[in-house]
C-alpha cells in the first residue's frame, strides 16, 4: 500500500521505527511467554524453574537482573 516510487530508502524516520518496533516485538514476545509460563508454573504447580532450592541457576532468582541490566547476563 505504498506510494508509487516509494522505496523502503525513501520512507519517513516514523515508518522505520514502526517497522523496527514490529520486529523486536516478534523477537521478544516469545521470550516473555515462555517467562510467563515458567513464572505460572512455579507459583500454581509446584515446579522448580525459578527456586534455587529445587535446581534452578543463581541468575534466575538473583536480583542483579533487576537492578543491572546490562551485567544481568554476564553474572
Amino acid at each position: 500500500m505504498r506510494a508509487p516510487g516509494m522505496t523502503l530508502h525513501k520512507m519517513p524516520l516514523f515508518v522505520w521505527s514502526i517497522l523496527v518496533t514490529a520486529f523486536l516485538l516478534l523477537l521478544s514476545l516469545p521470550v516473555f511467554g515462555g517467562a510467563i509460563t515458567m513464572l505460572l508454573t512455579d507459583r500454581n504447580f509446584g515446579s522448580s524453574f525459578f527456586d534455587p532450592a529445587g535446581g534452578a541457576t543463581r541468575c534466575c532468582s538473583s536480583p542483579v537482573l533487576v537492578l543491572r541490566p546490562s551485567r544481568g547476563l554476564t553474572s
